[in-house]
């Protein structure tokens, strides 16, 4: 339910919103409860887990999502605003960042959403003030955010937290270095999209 009311509202368009988190928590509750079940199976299973999750549409879905939404009330929903502005240049829907550091520069709430937009825009590289201060959030998200969604979203799938079968937490640092391993860095820059010619100008008007 937690999922599934997020997702309304973040997306701005609630039934798909909910029909979305709906159906993720469910697919994804019964995925993770069926891997923990499979007893002398587990390297596989979550292998294959491991596997299907990369690859999923998920990953990819909600940046094309948000680049071809039609642009919100920026009153109503600025973050949504704000990322849809980095999406669309991110897949060179728009030729210019400027509306991004527009929107960018003007941003009043938490530093979270500046940094995320301008980093998955390409915008960002290792050392500046907006990767320094989002690896800062990913590092430690307790010193960043209450305790909440985005707390949790920062601790388990941004910095990559594992929580046991015995409800204690690890963190990829410790296992890595557990494994004697070299720890993965907090942020890498992002890809670079080409644009497609259809042989029509997409622009945003």
């Amino acid at each position: 339910m937690v999922l599934e009311r997020n997702a309304g509202s973040h997306l701005g368009c609630c039934d798909l919103g909910r029909d979305l988190g709906r159906d993720l928590g469910r697919d994804l509750g019964r995925a993770v409860a069926r891997k923990f079940s499979m007893e002398g199976h587990e390297h596989a299973g979550w292998r294959n887990f491991a596997l299907t999750e990369v690859a999923s549409l998920g990953r990819a879905a909600p940046g094309v999502f948000l680049a071809y939404k039609s642009s919100p009330k920026r009153e109503n929903y600025p973050h949504i605003a704000l990322l849809r502005a980095s999406c669309r240049f991110h897949y060179r829907l728009e030729s210019s960042p400027k509306r991004l550091e527009e929107l960018a520069d003007g941003w009043d709430g938490h530093p979270l959403w500046s940094a995320l937009a301008l980093h998955v825009a390409g915008l960002t590289e290792s050392g500046d003030a907006n990767w320094t201060a989002l690896e800062a959030m990913i590092k430690d998200p307790a010193a960043h955010f209450d305790d909440g969604p985005l707390r949790w979203g920062m601790q388990y799938v941004a910095r990559g937290d594992v929580l046991m079968v015995d409800g204690s937490v690890a963190t990829l640092d410790e296992l890595y270095a557990e494994a004697g391993e070299e720890s993965l860095s907090y942020l890498e820059p992002m890809p670079v999209r080409r644009k497609i010619d259809w042989g029509e100008d997409d622009e945003e008007k």
